[in-house]
């Protein structure tokens, strides 16, 4: 059995849409919560205004994971990070070193772009994930709290800023 990882093709935009939803599905989301489309990750992931990039893992031919990247920038730093936005690998493959090979890769990408660090975010019920980023020697930051503003729902009020 031959384990591969490859950069995404435009041709694999299927195969992302599926594994996509797959994960969705997976971090509880419901049907009217899945808003990912085939034509959305085509148009940002191979498009003139591309902001991602993903990475296809395979066993003999056969898809069992995925992980969505893009490269940020470290103030303090003033160096780039690989930032993963998503990395699933499908319930029937894991345990099997594919997720950890794929961190692996992604590591070698982050040093040969010259990143600082790779970073991400798992959620707090999600204590498989938890244990695997913890038996790797990851950093799991107490400290930080993630942030999102929604582009639907601008601001209230910047005064008091």
């Amino acid at each position: 059995m031959a384990f591969s990882i490859s950069l995404a093709e435009e041709s694999d935009v299927d195969l992302l849409y599926e594994l996509t939803v797959a994960l969705a599905v997976y971090e509880k989301k419901t049907p009217d919560e899945i808003f990912v489309t085939a034509a959305k990750l085509r148009k940002w992931g191979f498009g003139p205004k591309k902001v991602f990039s993903a990475l296809v893992a395979r066993l003999d031919d056969k898809p069992v994971g995925l992980a969505v990247y893009y490269f940020g920038f470290s103030g303090y730093m003033g160096e780039p990070i690989l930032y993963l936005e998503d990395l699933f690998i499908l319930p029937e493959f894991r345990k099997r070193g594919f997720g950890g090979q794929m961190l692996k890769h992604l590591s070698q990408m982050a040093f040969d772009q010259e990143c600082c660090r790779v970073q991400w975010a798992v959620f707090d019920w999600n204590e498989d994930a938890i244990a695997f980023y913890r038996s790797i020697g990851a950093q799991l930051r107490p400290d930080l709290i993630q942030v999102r503003l929604d582009s639907s729902q601008p601001p209230t009020s910047t005064t008091n800023a």
